[in-house]
Formats: structure tokens, sequence, C-alpha cells
């Protein structure tokens, strides 16, 4: 079977494709800190609003991005250094509302007025004529034709008491009326809203503590919820009190409400166990459930696991199905603190719960884990996106460098799955599985010198498998003339994060850690190089890649980078003859690399157009059919008695690992792969046997 990379590729660019389930970080090119606090669904895009700043908290201000739905790339970005620090936002008409703080002065609140450019429009200042006060900002929300800007007014000298605003404009921007809600005891801070569908009215949480300096000892006291409701006139009711809530460990009190008008909320029994609450229309409690298990023996509460969940966000699915999205710490498995979304019917029963690592690194002694989920909502085809931060280490660092926060964002199935092995705890990276290097998706554009006379080439390998000694390898090929891929004679094979040359020799290995060696043999010295630090990098295809700091054994040479999926970035494929002869110097740097026509990697000031150029090859290894396929495809392997057991690993267009089958079912001596899951489009595959052997072949998912 032949197989044309360029027609896959441009059948890739015509298809309106919709990527695969995905956790991913997301790194701009400015470099601020940016996480995601709010996201909404706006026709076919999703809207993002990111609290974004450097290293002074006092100016974190704004970032709006969206995202197409089919898609799990930004469409675009946008920097908004005049609107500062908030976490909700709303569109009405041609414009976004945006509310704000103004964290250097704390003297107002601000509505921001945006058009569908995201560019400013106009703004007004929100305070109260008494004063002076801080103003922190909450939620904003249309309701009934006004905008409603929540947040809190605290006092400026003395006890810091607090009380809630809630500030009515009109849509001219003219102040229609105020509502002040005073502290039960020393604050009341409002956190979430929702319209109940049943009566119309503005439902608004709030947490407040029952601390007051006039007690006679100043012992930390609990903080309780309380949740009113805001009718049509603006009238304030109360509702409903939550008098469980014992530990000040989340500033979180998200509320949903279900179509029948049941309230669903939550409240922790112990710092980190939270649960989940159906409210009646009377304000009585229906049913609770915690996400984990503990019991109260008198005042004593006993850990039954090990694990504890925070919930920051609920949302009810068009099912009716309660999903709770929030962080949890886990001392019974290796997550440190990660991100998890929990599912669970209107009965309060659990369906599932699961736990996402954004950074399953690979030093666990230098770098944890930590991410969290902000919010979390339905989308089209029930599926779910989820979003929030995450803590990014930069190799270079030292373990005690505090690192940056980073956009984190999920898109899941209605179960929460985000690959086909979906357990308890799912990776954004699966370090059983890396990222290739040997694969034909890949193309190198590499500054080569040879003989002094320096010219830019681009690489990639041959789809082509060669069986050198019983091992297959695929060939590294050339193109310097934009006229068609050539023979370079070089020979690679990978396995388990491993690149072999066809004489055996390993020319990097992503297994190793900090002062492990990296051998080759070649030359006297084995041409040893030895990992001085690792670490992960992030590119343009925002996953997570782990980085190896390599510098040769006698310390001969500066420190060369080894990135997974990348390779070399100094020497392409050739750091171990470095080492050998250090005389040579570094030849072959690589200037862009792409996965699949997508640019991942590209060095600054370089441009990285892209050839479009073909070297079409024989799949003569394996045979795949029917191709394009919908449901079911099957494989017809080589039959050689040795090979007793495969593995299917298929890849998106942007290197992307979307199935892996660890155990692929027989047909009538055929192997099967269910691609069912897939979207529409061309994908590239490997299976591998036991042995280790890699077979690779391409496939086109057609429609339904």
């Amino acid at each position: 079977m032949r197989t044309h990379i360029a027609f896959l590729l441009l059948l890739a660019a015509q298809f309106a494709l919709a990527q695969p389930y995905f956790a991913r970080l997301y790194q701009f090119s400015d470099g601020l800190t940016n996480q995601i606090e709010c996201i909404q669904l706006s026709g076919d895009s999703l809207l993002f609003r990111m609290n974004s700043n450097d290293a002074d908290p006092a100016t974190i201000e704004t970032r709006m991005a969206t995202m197409p739905l089919n898609s799990s790339q930004f469409n675009g970005d946008v920097y908004l250094p005049g609107v500062q620090a908030g976490n909700s936002m709303f569109k009405d008409g041609s414009f976004y509302l945006l509310p704000s703080e103004d964290r250097n002065s704390g003297k107002h609140i601000t509505l921001n007025r945006l058009d569908e450019n995201f560019s400013f429009v106009d703004s007004v200042h929100l305070n109260l004529a008494a004063g002076p006060y801080y103003y922190y900002v909450s939620k904003a929300f249309l309701y009934n034709d006004k905008y409603i800007v929540t947040g809190t007014a605290q006092n400026t000298t003395g006890y810091a008491f607090g009380r809630t605003v809630i500030f009515i404009v009109n849509k001219d921007f003219t102040l229609h009326d105020t509502i002040i809600i005073e502290p039960v005891r020393q604050s009341i801070i409002p956190r979430d809203f929702a319209v109940n569908p049943v009566d119309g009215r503005l439902y608004l949480s709030l947490l407040y503590d029952n601390f007051h300096p006039q007690d006679s000892t100043f012992i930390p006291a609990p903080k309780y919820q309380r949740v009113v409701s805001i009718d049509s006139t603006f009238q304030v009711s109360d509702f409903w009190d939550s008098e469980a809530y014992p530990d000040a460990h989340s500033n979180a009190a998200p509320i949903a409400f279900s179509q029948t008008g049941t309230l669903y909320s939550f409240y922790s029994q112990a710092g980190g166990f939270d649960k989940v609450v159906a409210v009646g229309p009377s304000g009585q409690e229906i049913w609770d459930t915690p996400l984990d298990s503990f019991m109260v023996v008198g005042p004593t509460i006993l850990w039954l696991t090990s694990r504890y969940f925070v919930i920051s966000d609920l949302a009810v699915a068009s099912n009716g199905d309660i999903l709770a999205a929030g962080y949890t710490e886990d001392t019974q498995y290796n997550i440190g603190r990660s991100s998890f979304l929990a599912r669970l019917q209107p009965n309060g029963a659990i369906k599932w719960n699961r736990v996402y690592r954004s950074n399953n690194l690979f030093s666990v002694q230098n770098y944890g884990y930590a991410s969290d989920f902000n919010q979390v909502l339905e989308i089209q085809g029930g599926n779910i996106v989820a979003g929030g931060g995450a803590l990014v280490f930069d190799e270079f660092l030292s373990p005690n460098t505090a690192p940056g926060t980073e956009a984190w964002l999920l898109r899941a199935d209605s179960n929460g799955c985000i690959s086909p092995a979906c357990g308890y705890i799912q990776d954004a990276v699966q370090k059983l599985n890396y990222l290739p290097i040997v694969h034909p998706a890949n193309e190198w554009t590499v500054a080569h010198s040879e003989l002094l006379l320096n010219s830019r080439r681009k690489y990639r390998f041959s789809p082509d498998s060669v069986s050198i000694g019983g091992k297959y390898y695929h060939e590294l090929t050339y193109d310097d003339s934009f006229l068609g891929f050539k023979t370079t004679g070089r020979y690679y094979r990978e396995e388990d994060g491993i690149v072999y040359t066809s004489a055996g020799a390993v020319v990097y290995d992503l297994n190793i850690g900090a002062t492990d060696t990296l051998p080759s043999n070649q030359g006297a010295n084995q041409g040893t190089r030895m990992a001085m630090s690792a670490g992960t990098a992030i590119y343009g295809d925002g996953i997570p890649r782990k980085t190896l700091m390599v510098q040769c054994a006698n310390d001969s040479l500066d420190t060369i980078t080894v990135v997974e999926g990348i390779g070399d970035l100094e020497d392409f494929f050739h750091s171990e003859v470095l080492c050998i002869n250090p005389l040579d110097g570094p030849s072959d740097l690589i200037l862009c690399y792409s996965v699949g026509g997508e640019i991942v990697y590209k060095k600054p000031d370089e441009s990285c157009e892209l050839s479009s150029t073909t070297h079409p090859g024989e799949q003569n290894l394996i045979r795949v059919f029917p191709n394009p396929a919908t449901g079911r495809m099957y494989i017809d392997m080589p039959v050689d008695g040795y090979w007793q057991s495969y593995q299917a690993q298929i890849f998106n267009t942007l290197g992307e690992l979307v199935i892996i089958n660890p155990n692929l079912s027989t047909v009538d001596g055929l192997l099967s792969v269910d691609i069912s899951g897939l979207y529409p489009g061309s994908y590239w595959g490997l299976i591998r046997d036991e042995e280790g052997n890699t077979f690779p072949f391409a496939f086109i998912r057609a429609n339904n």
C-alpha cells in the first residue's frame, strides 16, 4: 500500500476537525503567568477570561482568548493591561462586560465594556458614598435587564470588617441602586450566583465567618455559607444557611440549579472533605454526598482514606447530573495537589470521580504536581470542559525557585475520560508513552554545516520501515533543495523513549535523570554524555516534554539540551560525536520542529516555512483496511512466529496521542482497532510488538 504524506496533510487541513479529548497547559508569548478564571460558551466557540500577571501580584490584569469548539488551540488572545483582576464576564449584545478591581489602590470596583474584538470601549467606577473602604471584586452578571456587580467593601482602619456590596447598573452605565449586606460577625463575601428556572429569582451565595473582635479570646472561628435570593425588584431574602463549614480551606461557594428548582451547593464536614448538598425550594436539605469517606466520632473527624476534595465549582449537565470540579490532595497515590472532576446523579449517588495530573514530571523530590479547576461546564455532545491553573516548572530553575502558573484546560467526554485508558488518575503526559522522535509526522529544519558551508536542511523520517538485524528502522531523509527528500543512509529505531542507530548505539535515552550517563558505542571514550538535570519544557503544542541538560563526561563542552520528541536542540542527532571530538563543534542546530505540519518549536528570530514536497513511501510491512474507515479498522501483520502480542498507538496531526490500545484483539488472524471514538480526519499510527519493533501506518477516519 502506498501512502502519500502531502495528501494526508491536505485532507487534515480540509476537514473541519474536532480535536480529541485533552488536558493541556498553555503558555503565551509574553511569558506572563495566566490562569483561567471564567469560561463561557459563545456560539461555536469557547470564550476565556484569564488573570495574567508577572512577578508583581499587584499588577494582575486580564487576558481574553477564544477557542473553536472543534479545536484544542486558541484562535486568538488579547492581553488587556488596563483591565485588572476579576473572575467573571458576560456578553450583552455586541459587548463583553468584565468586572475588575484596582489592586494598587483598592478604591473602587470597575465594570469594563469591550467590543467583540476585545477592544476597550468604556468603564464605570463603582464605590459607596460612605467610606473609605478597600474594594474586592466578585462576579458580575446580567439580570432583569440590569448589570449586577458584586464585591466586598472592607474597612480601611481598625478591624477588617467586610460587607457585601451589590451594584445595580443600568445599561448606560448609570447607577440604578446599591444593596449592602452587612457582616454577620466580621465579614460576608459574595462568591457565586445562579438563577432559579422555576421562580426566576436570582440567588447569591456568600461566605461569612463567626469571629467577633469583642470576644474574650481570639480563637479562629469557622466560616459559614449563606444563600440569599433577589427578586426582580431587587429585594433580598434569606434562603439557606450551611452550618457545617468549620474550616477556611476554600474561598469558593458554588451554587447551581436543576431544571426543577433544586439548589445544589456544598459544605465541608472537615477541611478538604467537601460534600455536595441538594436544597429544596423551602430551604430544606434533601441529601448530601461526600466526595470521599470520613466519619465523625465525637469532636474528632476520622479519615477513612488518605485523599480529600475541595470543590471550586458546580454545574448541572443536560441530563440532570451534577458536575463538580476543584482540586484534591492525596497521600495514597503520587498525585500531590491535582485537579479533579466528579459526576453525581440527581439523587446524590456518585457516578465517578477522576484526578488529572497536569505535569507528571520526572523528579518527584524536586518537582511536585499542583493544579486546580476554577470552572466546569458541559458543551455539545455531553463533553465536559474545565479550566484553571497549573504550576509550571522550568528545568533551568532550582527546586526552591517558585514556579509560574499557566492556563490549564481540559476537555473530556461525558465520563471524564481524556484517553481510552480511563482510570481514577489521568495524566496530561503519560510517561509510559513517550512522544516519539522517530516518527514520519515529525519534521526538523536544521542549520546544517558541512565543510564550513552553511545551509538549511529539512529532515523527516521515511514512512517505510526497513528490517536490519531482525529489528525495524526508519531512514532519516533530508531536503535542501525543495525538490524532494533524499536518502541519508542513516537508520534509527525507537523503543520506550530510547533511540538507537542501526549499529546499536544509543542516541537518546529519555528515561535517565540527573547524574545518569547517556553512552554511545562510538569512539574511544564511548562518547559518554552525563545528564546534569532533568525537567520539563512546553512549546507550541502545549504538551509538557521531558528535557535533559546533558554535558560531556569529560566536561569539555557546554551543556546540550535534549527534548522528548525533538532530540538534541544544539546538534541534531550528533551530540555523541561531539563528546568524542569536541573540536568539531556544533554543526546541526535545530531551527524549527513541526508535527504533521503544526509548528511546535521555533528558535527565536528564525522562520519556519514548511516544505511542500513529499516522499511517497510504500507500507511494505503492514496493510491497513478499510481506509478510510469509520468504526473498526483491521491490520494485516506479517506472519512471523515470534510475534505474540501487539500494542497500537494512534496520533493526530498535532502529534497528540489519542488512542493507546495495550492488547489488540484478533479477528480471523487480523488485528482489530476500534477508531469509532476519533473525529474525522487523518491520523498516524504505530503498532508495537513485544520485541519493541514498531510498524507505522497512516489512515483516514471518515465521516459516519
